[in-house]
């Protein structure tokens, strides 16, 4: 994140691992390699997070639980949650099938699902636009907290980020 993703090199990345360059490129073929590795681990950390905060019962403890796990992500690797937002385009088509199964678009088209079910959401919203507000949203919310916009901890702003989510679907 601090160098991007195409001035970052592989001497760059194994000096400060602690690795020699012959190290690093037995395990990873070229620079896109290790930067798939890594998006995928980020993606699956942050996806299993959206995923437990899924499982919440009702639509608007629901929300809420999905907006928290994304803050306490925020808090503990706002790196990793912008490197995946910000590559997602270019890396989770060639990401392994058991990380693109973990969609955190589905998910979250799940709980606009449960939503109309429930009343909450008008019917004739657009799914997949609320779903695209709430990433984005989440998305600029990071990257208020990364340039210091916003000050942290994210988590403490949660209860207001919710409430935002839960105005873009009446």
């Amino acid at each position: 994140m601090r160098d991007g993703l195409c001035e970052t090199t592989i001497r760059g990345v194994a000096e400060k691992a602690g690795f020699t360059n012959p190290a690093i490129f037995k395990f990873f073929k070229s620079r896109d390699a290790l930067a798939l590795c890594v998006f995928e681990r980020c993606y699956e950390r942050l996806a299993i997070a959206v995923e437990r905060a899924s499982e919440t019962p009702g639509f608007e403890a629901r929300v809420h639980a999905i907006v928290l796990a994304a803050t306490k992500f925020m808090d503990a690797e706002l790196d990793a949650f912008l490197f995946v937002n910000e590559q997602l385009r270019r890396f989770r088509p060639h990401a392994a099938p058991h990380i693109r199964r973990r969609s955190i678009a589905r998910m979250l088209g799940e709980l606009v699902a449960l939503g109309k079910k429930h009343g909450a959401i008008p019917g004739e919203r657009d799914s997949a636009l609320l779903v695209a507000a709430m990433i984005g949203t989440l998305t600029q919310f990071a990257r208020f907290l990364y340039f210091e916009e916003i000050k942290g901890p994210a988590v403490r702003r949660a209860p207001e980020l919710t409430q935002l989510m839960l105005r873009l679907f009446q």
